[in-house]
Protein backbone atom coordinates (compact mmCIF):
# COMPACT_ATOMS: atom_id res chain seq x y z
CA UNK A 1 0.00 0.00 0.00
CA UNK A 2 0.81 3.33 -0.57
CA UNK A 3 0.03 6.77 -0.27
CA UNK A 4 -3.04 7.63 -2.59
CA UNK A 5 -4.27 4.45 -2.07
CA UNK A 6 -8.38 3.93 -1.26
CA UNK A 7 -8.61 1.73 1.61
CA UNK A 8 -11.28 -0.27 3.79
CA UNK A 9 -11.23 -0.66 7.64
CA UNK A 10 -11.72 -4.17 8.66
CA UNK A 11 -12.84 -3.13 12.18
CA UNK A 12 -14.28 -0.10 11.97
CA UNK A 13 -14.40 0.50 15.74
CA UNK A 14 -16.18 3.17 17.19
CA UNK A 15 -16.35 5.31 13.71
CA UNK A 16 -19.31 3.23 12.99
CA UNK A 17 -21.65 1.33 15.35
CA UNK A 18 -23.67 -0.04 12.31
CA UNK A 19 -20.50 -1.35 11.43
CA UNK A 20 -21.14 -0.34 7.64
CA UNK A 21 -17.88 -0.73 5.46
CA UNK A 22 -15.35 2.73 6.15
CA UNK A 23 -13.47 3.61 3.30
CA UNK A 24 -10.03 6.31 3.77
CA UNK A 25 -7.22 7.20 1.77
CA UNK A 26 -3.99 7.15 2.98
CA UNK A 27 -1.95 10.15 4.19
CA UNK A 28 1.07 9.22 5.50
CA UNK A 29 2.88 6.31 6.28
CA UNK A 30 5.82 5.08 8.75
CA UNK A 31 7.69 1.94 9.95
CA UNK A 32 7.41 0.31 13.17
CA UNK A 33 11.14 -0.75 13.86
CA UNK A 34 12.44 -2.41 17.06
CA UNK A 35 14.94 -0.99 19.62
CA UNK A 36 18.77 -0.77 18.72
CA UNK A 37 20.31 -4.08 19.38
CA UNK A 38 24.31 -3.86 19.66
CA UNK A 39 24.55 -0.70 18.52
CA UNK A 40 22.79 -1.06 15.21
CA UNK A 41 19.38 -0.29 13.91
CA UNK A 42 16.46 -2.10 14.70
CA UNK A 43 14.18 -4.59 12.59
CA UNK A 44 10.85 -3.02 11.08
CA UNK A 45 8.28 -5.12 12.61
CA UNK A 46 5.14 -3.85 10.84
CA UNK A 47 4.05 -0.42 8.78
CA UNK A 48 1.60 2.02 10.09
CA UNK A 49 -0.68 3.88 8.28
CA UNK A 50 -2.19 7.32 8.63
CA UNK A 51 -5.84 6.97 7.12
CA UNK A 52 -7.83 10.41 6.21
CA UNK A 53 -11.54 8.64 6.30
CA UNK A 54 -13.81 10.01 3.74
CA UNK A 55 -17.10 10.28 5.60
CA UNK A 56 -15.62 12.65 8.38
CA UNK A 57 -12.40 13.59 7.10
CA UNK A 58 -10.64 12.68 10.05
CA UNK A 59 -7.32 11.09 10.16
CA UNK A 60 -6.30 8.32 12.13
CA UNK A 61 -2.97 5.82 12.29
CA UNK A 62 -3.68 2.17 11.92
CA UNK A 63 -1.72 -0.90 11.87
CA UNK A 64 -1.22 -2.96 8.08
CA UNK A 65 -3.31 -5.63 9.38
CA UNK A 66 -6.44 -3.44 10.03
CA UNK A 67 -6.93 -2.33 6.13
CA UNK A 68 -7.74 -3.96 2.98
CA UNK A 69 -6.64 -2.54 -0.55
CA UNK A 70 -9.84 -1.08 -2.72
CA UNK A 71 -8.16 1.06 -4.96
CA UNK A 72 -4.42 1.85 -5.87
CA UNK A 73 -3.83 6.27 -6.16
CA UNK A 74 -2.36 7.40 -9.12
CA UNK A 75 0.81 6.57 -9.56
CA UNK A 76 2.97 9.41 -11.12
CA UNK A 77 5.40 7.68 -13.42
CA UNK A 78 9.16 9.73 -13.39
CA UNK A 79 9.99 11.05 -16.58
Amino acid sequence: MQIGDLVRLKNPLNFSPDSKNLLGVIIEIKKIKSDYINGKSGMILGMEYRVSIITNNKAAWYIQDSLELVSEGRRLSKA
